[in-house]
């Protein structure tokens, strides 16, 4: 199943054939965690004038064994067709990726950085959530599987794990082979080599990790990689 990054400039072809533009990004349902739509870019008038973008809904768009997008009809249909086709107004359609991520508690866990979905059904699969620069060096993203996920509530996506119950992939702790738990055990540690490397990162990204953002991130880390005896 493919990350909704995969489909990002995914050509889009009408039931005919012809090209009619790309896929932008996915928008999902504003309370329950599937897909409901695509952000199609129209394909330029004369390959000049721009158009603004489309949204047709998810039963209308589907792909085909070379990762083309192919329209249910010639062109792109009206945004009011998609509207009636998912029971619900585009603009209450929600864009995930970037928003936050919280545990059931309400703590924050990270904010999202791709979604795998399913596309015969839409539902969400699964989610990539990134905890920061320095979370990211230090124990690497997280993946956290479909059985985890509520859904959206308010501006952001709620778990039902916390964050030293998930999985994390690349990082720091992970290239250790230990894992999230690596990152727990020695915690400062971990915090040191993800800011020793977030201080020569901040150069070209143009952030502070001796103040501001930076050293809260990596507070934070410590505080989350911390025995509880030890805090």
């Amino acid at each position: 199943m493919p990350r909704i990054s995969d489909l990002s400039g995914r050509p889009v072809l009408g039931s005919k054939g012809k090209r009619r533009g790309k896929v932008l990004d996915v928008l999902f349902h504003p309370s329950e965690a599937r897909t409901v739509g695509y952000v199609i870019k129209p394909s330029n008038i004369l390959y000049v004038v721009e158009r603004r973008p489309r949204y047709v809904a998810f039963e209308a768009l589907s792909f085909d064994d070379e990762g083309n997008g192919v329209l249910s009809s010639v062109g792109i249909p009206s945004a009011r067709a998609g509207e009636k086709a998912m029971g619900l107004k585009w603009e209450e359609s929600s864009y995930w990726r970037g928003i936050a991520v919280r545990a059931e508690d309400g703590d924050r866990i990270g904010a999202v950085q791709d979604v795998i979905i399913s596309l015969k059904t839409g539902a969400v699969r699964g989610l990539c959530v990134s905890t920061g620069v320095v979370g990211d060096v230090a124990v690497g993203r997280l993946e956290v599987p479909e059985d985890y996920i509520i859904g959206p509530k308010g501006d952001a996506v709620v778990l039902r794990a916390g964050y030293e119950e998930l999985e994390s992939t690349g990082g720091l702790a992970a290239a250790t082979g230990k894992g999230a738990a690596a990152a727990k055990v020695h915690g400062e540690r971990a915090a040191k080599k993800a800011y020793d490397t977030g201080v020569s990162a901040a150069v070209k990204v143009g952030r502070s990790f001796k103040q501001g953002t930076g050293r809260k991130m990596v507070d934070t880390l410590k505080k989350w990689t911390a025995d509880k005896d030890e805090e």
